[in-house]
């Protein structure tokens, strides 16, 4: 009689270490965003809470397995993929590409650097942010855009992943 219970307790003692990473309880991603007039760029810091998100993420898009530190071109696989799911559109123009300025690992999260392209400034631009959304269904993306008191902070949803780059106030701050 003592074994089934003594099997039930080291069972439930041991399920946590063998789901570890599997699952957390929140799927989000933070995007702080600001406009350098001087350069004319919208530099993006993205962190992401769970680097196994992105990892996943990039091995259903590369067919693979992806270790955000050991695999060979993956800030490449990284900015391809940030091209498809986090799209920047200046007013009536075009999609503005995406450039690469770097990544810092860590066990709990990963930050994304990355500017695009915005010589008009970012008056009616609109941002698309579809981050995890095809490995996490409740995925809620959300984006802080601007300094200090003049900030405005964009939510991304399936039902809602468009958004326009539109300020409280009536400027944008100059770097």
């Amino acid at each position: 009689m003592k074994t089934p219970a003594l099997a039930m307790a080291l069972m439930t003692a041991l399920a946590p270490a063998s789901t570890a990473g599997a699952a957390h309880p929140f799927h989000v991603t933070i995007a702080e965003a600001e406009f350098n007039a001087e350069a004319g760029t919208l530099e993006m810091a993205i962190r992401i809470y769970n680097p196994g998100d992105l990892e996943q993420a990039l091995g259903l898009r590369e067919g693979e397995r992806v270790d955000l530190e050991r695999t060979e071109d993956v800030d490449e696989m990284i900015l391809d993929y940030l091209r498809d799911r986090l799209v920047i559109t200046p007013a009536g123009g075009k999609p503005a590409p995406l450039r690469w300025v770097g990544k810092e690992v860590s066990v709990k999260t990963t930050w994304l650097y990355v500017e695009a392209e915005l010589p008009g400034g970012p008056e009616g631009a609109s941002v698309t942010n579809t981050l995890l959304f095809e490995i996490e269904k409740d995925q809620v993306n959300t984006m802080v855009f601007g300094r200090a008191s003049d900030r405005v902070s964009l939510r991304f949803t399936r039902d809602d992943p468009t958004h326009r780059l539109e300020r409280p106030g009536p400027s944008l701050p100059d770097r």
